[in-house]
């Protein structure tokens, strides 16, 4: 569940599965600029992590009013699984408009959609 965000910030990420429909591309690591949304605990211990942020490349910390953000240690942004029969493909990446231009990012995002509607891998 999302908790808050800093500013939009430039960070490095980390690829943690390249095996998942549109992550063939993506380097090992790169730098990206977006909105960094922390996350409360996950409730559901299926998730599969396909991109996860280094907090040490940004600041994290944010304050909104009594709720805070410090960062979450492992910082997953994306991510899969399945649920009650369907599928559900995340990704809190997509904050920026130009990187609805980048082409790396377009094959993450279709790559999700491709595998939430049809079920199929590499």
């Amino acid at each position: 569940m999302f908790k808050i965000h800093p500013t939009i910030q430039t960070a490095y990420l980390k690829v943690e599965d390249k095996n998942f429909p549109g992550m063939e591309r993506l380097p090992a690591k790169f730098l990206w600029t977006d909105e960094w949304y922390e996350f409360s605990p996950a409730v559901s211990k299926d998730l599969h992590f396909l991109i996860s942020i280094d907090e040490k490349t940004y600041n994290p910390n944010v304050k909104w009013g009594t709720n805070e953000g410090k960062g979450m240690g492992f910082h997953p942004i994306s991510w899969y699984h399945t649920y009650d029969g369907g599928r559900a493909f995340y990704t809190a990446m997509g904050h920026v408009p130009q990187n609805f231009s980048d082409p790396l990012f377009l094959d993450h995002l279709f790559g999700g959609i491709y595998w939430a509607a049809t079920g199929k891998g590499l």
